[in-house]
């Protein structure tokens, strides 16, 4: 679960910087989707 997290993190980072739009506020907005992505995905499958 978290290395799917990880992996997506990694290609949109490396994405940003291929397209040469590096930006820290986008960064941190897919950090904080990814995480609550996963929250809602853990909440889901303990349900």
């Amino acid at each position: 679960m978290m290395w799917g997290v990880l992996v997506v993190f990694a290609t949109s980072v490396i994405k940003e910087l291929i397209d040469g739009i590096f930006d820290w506020r986008d960064i941190i907005a897919g950090m904080l989707g990814g995480m609550v992505a996963g929250l809602v995905y853990l909440a889901f499958l303990l349900l």
